[in-house]
């Protein structure tokens, strides 16, 4: 009966192999969606930690500009009539930050009494709203980016200030236009740094949003200047309202290309409270993912020039065995065997992967260990109580010890530390083990609260790199005791000397002993023996 049942087994084989075939390419395709969610999700947060550095930037740069402008409006209180003095003192400020297109100072009346252009020297503002707001309200008056007469078309920031007498009246204002060009190099300077981490091919954009949306800087499209995005809902200009900065998947509203983009917006510092301008920088997935790909499809290709000629076996293999009955049962079980001991394999695996993770150690600002997974116990060779509660200089050598007190003292400070370090410590048996630990810092509530360390077991390798170095020592100490001789040498065809470099002729074992290793030694061969010293022989 069973035999009769096995060539419908065997029938069934093809299916099996189909259905392998299957379940490997989604299985396959699975873990690519897994890496690729994983490359867009860091690609994404180092975009939006750019973004939030140029809008911490942005903040900055507008910061500085409104205290000038108050500056300025406190040191022309006593002087505000001497309009010599004041031209100068505004010519020499624009040279010193060329980040200003115009400034200038107008009357109580609103006329033009000294400015960086002379041109401007004269004219009447009193119904200019910059000038309106300041002798109304009394307090600074900032403007959005947008083109003016003072900036000659070019968009700029205004700031106005009051500038008032001894007894808080009204003298007249100062102001001042910030050109927004030049607060575009903050992103120029970003972006330049983002092309040279990712490569010349990534194309990465940026864009500069005001308050509701509308496109004040565009890195591509300068006639894209304008547009508003929050209007053409644009998930990235919407999430940049929210105040945090983040990373979104979307769609490119020009190349309908699949981009991933960061957002940020400034806040202002202490009393200035910004513009809220909208910090947007991106990147095509298909940069992000080129390298994935790359390998994949090189990793494909082997694997179907190995899986083709595996399943062409096992189909000829499976026509052979129903062919032949008596074989059959041999063959089944074999199969059998194999997929008992591939399932092994496969809890094997599984098992290595879920113990095979980096020890992780999370400290407190002083050192002390708080928290530390099954993987670091095993790997300082303590238990888990002995572990959690101790000082982790504790297990380090000295040397070791100095340089994460150093880093923790530099954490406590505030001040940045490299995130990846070469640490060694000592086992309880003594034994000195080697570490790359990999530093974050853990923050809360805008401080930082902790560090917590990822480490690894490098200690085969820094054993395998010193011998590595001292092979290279002792082959460049034996390839600097080699002569050789090479080229065309002159030698006289009648007493055999040779020509050296300066011109002199010299007898062929002193030329050839001087310039290399070798060493000579004189005898007679036979035949001069028998001519010359024939009484001899």
């Amino acid at each position: 009966m069973n035999n009769r049942k096995q060539p419908q087994s065997y029938q069934r084989v093809p299916l099996l192999i189909v259905m392998i075939v299957v379940i490997v390419l989604a299985v396959g395709a699975a873990a690519l969606r897994y890496v690729e969610g994983r490359l867009v999700a860091s690609a994404g947060e180092g975009l939006a930690l750019a973004a939030a550095d140029i809008a911490d930037k942005l903040d900055r740069i507008l910061y500085e500009r409104f205290g000038d402008i108050q500056m300025l409006a406190r040191a022309f209180g006593s002087r505000v009539h001497d309009h010599v003095w004041l031209t100068e003192y505004l010519k020499w400020v624009r040279a010193q930050y060329p980040i200003y297109i115009w400034l200038g100072v107008a009357d109580a009346h609103g006329r033009i009494v000294a400015a960086t252009d002379q041109s401007s020297v004269g004219l009447g503002r009193s119904e200019r709203d910059w000038f309106k707001a300041v002798r109304g309200s009394g307090g600074v008056m900032m403007r959005d980016a947008q083109p003016s007469e003072e900036s000659g078309g070019i968009k700029a920031v205004s700031f106005t200030a009051p500038i008032l007498g001894p007894r808080g009246e009204f003298l007249g204002a100062v102001t001042s236009r910030a050109s927004l060009p030049i607060m575009e190099d903050v992103f120029k300077e970003v972006a330049h740094t983002l092309q040279a981490q990712r490569g010349a091919a990534s194309n990465i954009e940026y864009q500069f949003l005001n308050h509701d949306g509308d496109v004040l800087v565009d890195s591509v499209l300068r006639q894209e200047e304008g547009v508003n995005l929050k209007q053409l809902a644009l998930p990235s200009a919407l999430l940049s309202g929210s105040g945090q900065p983040g990373y979104v998947a979307e769609q490119h509203l020009r190349r309908h290309v699949p981009v991933v983009t960061g957002y940020a917006q400034t806040h202002g510092y202490e009393q200035f409270t910004g513009l809220h301008w909208a910090v947007l920088i991106r990147m095509d997935q298909s940069d992000i993912l080129a390298p994935i790909h790359k390998v994949l499809w090189r990793l494909g290709l082997g694997g179907t020039a190995l899986f083709v000629p595996v399943v062409g076996l096992l189909l000829w293999t499976t026509r052979r065995l129903m062919s032949e009955r008596a074989q059959a049962q041999e063959e089944s079980a074999r199969a059998t065997i194999a997929e008992a001991s591939e399932r092994e394999s496969k809890e094997r695996f599984r098992l290595t992967i879920d113990h095979a993770n980096d020890a992780i150690v999370y400290l407190d600002l002083n050192g002390v260990v708080v928290w530390a997974s099954r993987q670091a116990a095993a790997l300082s060779s303590r238990s888990m109580a002995e572990l959690v509660g101790s000082s982790i200089q504790s297990i380090l050598t000295p040397e070791a010890s100095a340089q994460v007190e150093a880093q923790l003292a530099a954490v406590r400070r505030g001040e940045p530390v490299p995130p990846l370090v070469k640490l060694a410590y000592l086992r309880p048996d003594g034994e000195k083990v080697w570490l790359e630990a990999n530093i974050t810092s853990v923050q809360e509530h805008g401080g930082v609260v902790g560090r917590l360390l990822v480490m690894r077991d490098i200690t085969e390798r820094h054993r395998v790199e010193e011998e590595r170095e001292k092979l290279i020592l002792q082959l460049q100490d034996a390839l600097g005791q080699i002569k050789v001789l090479q080229g065309i040498l002159p030698i006289c065809a009648h007493c055999k000397k040779i020509r050296d470099e300066h011109d002199q002729w010299q007898p062929l074992e002193i030329y050839i002993s001087e310039r290399s290793n070798a060493d000579f030694s004189h005898g007679l061969c036979q035949e001069c023996l028998d001519k010359h010293y024939h009484d001899y022989t």
